[in-house]
């Protein structure tokens, strides 16, 4: 009798330590099948959360084309990579997401006249973005432009651009350093600004500060400077400028 008692708390022993192994397997197995859905394993939160991240912030590559004088041309930064449209378009790459090629008509600068004259180079670019810093040198009456001949020709070159199958976005720029002479000039900018319904960049309180410019006698990639165009510091100034009026359209 003794040795049935035994052998039965034994028996029980076992039953119940492998009714609780099973317990513990099933647990387990509930606890991988919530993680599960019809077969396919579901992701974390966190991994979700960075791909979801990369998608928002990847946009397509954009092609912009610059359009003006000497100071699209870059006088007088110290590299190319300073010149404002260059610090303008990796604002747009840092902080939007864009892959920019910037291309444009090196070369023709000048006033207006010269502008319309590189239209069809522009226009053959199928550009996404253009920036156009005209009136500077059209302001200076040695040049000889009337405001008239100025408006007419600015008018002309957004006509043109935003009668193309491709209609790209377009930001205009006020006159550089020309002082009184050159507010007519940055009047028709802004009246033709508010024509198309395009967005302004007013440069004048950085050709104001005498900090923006020169100094005279710096080599340049662009040969010696003078106190006229804008350094370093004047050309990352721009570029804020442009950056801060187009920001919303670009996004």
């Amino acid at each position: 009798m003794k040795n049935k008692g035994f052998w039965g708390v034994i028996i029980a022993a076992v039953i119940s330590m492998a009714i609780i192994g099973l317990g513990t397997i099933k647990t387990k197995a509930n606890q991988k099948n919530s993680n599960t859905e019809n077969g396919v394993v579901k992701k974390e939160t966190s991994d979700s959360t960075v791909e979801e991240s990369i998608i928002k912030n990847h946009k397509d590559t954009i092609i912009y084309s610059p359009m003006g004088d000497s100071l699209t041309e870059g006088y007088f930064a110290s590299t190319s990579d300073k010149r404002f449209v260059e610090v303008y378009a990796k604002m747009l790459e840092d902080n939007l997401g864009y892959q920019v090629d910037v291309e444009g008509v090196s070369g023709y600068g000048g006033t207006t006249e010269n502008g319309v004259k590189g239209l069809d180079d522009i226009v053959s670019q199928q550009p996404d973005l253009v920036t156009i810093e005209f009136g500077t040198n059209d302001a200076d009456p040695n040049n000889g432009s009337s405001i008239d001949t100025f408006a007419a020709n600015l008018d002309l070159m957004i006509d043109t651009l935003t009668s193309q199958e491709k209609i790209p976005k377009i930001i205009l720029v006020t006159t550089w350093n020309q002082g009184e002479k050159a507010e007519p000039f940055d009047e028709a900018i802004k009246a033709i600004g508010e024509k198309y319904d395009l967005p302004v960049a007013d440069i004048s309180d950085i050709w104001k500060d005498s900090s923006k410019k020169g100094p005279e006698g710096v080599e340049t990639f662009k040969g010696t400077s003078d106190n006229f165009h804008p350094n370093d510091t004047g050309m990352q100034k721009i570029a804020e400028k442009i950056y801060e009026v187009s920001e919303n359209m670009m996004e």
